[in-house]
């Protein structure tokens, strides 16, 4: 677990669960905030967000425990 990717997790609910707004605010790409995220996930073993297809929905009851 390393500190940018919980830094990316804050900035994703803070960004309204966007992976590209939360991308745009430490300007990086997208591509890398949703790697971090599955990173963290596999890492901690839990899903940190709801999801629709690919959108993010809201916290997972489940891994919001861990927040």
């Amino acid at each position: 677990m390393k500190l940018a990717q919980l830094r990316d997790l804050v900035t994703i609910v803070e960004s309204g669960f966007s992976i590209s707004a939360a991308a745009e605010k430490p300007h990086i790409s997208q591509s890398l905030v949703s790697r971090q995220l599955k990173v963290l996930e596999d890492e901690v073993g839990l899903e940190f967000f709801v999801r629709d297809g690919k959108a993010l929905t809201r916290l997972h009851p489940q891994g919001s425990a861990g927040l």
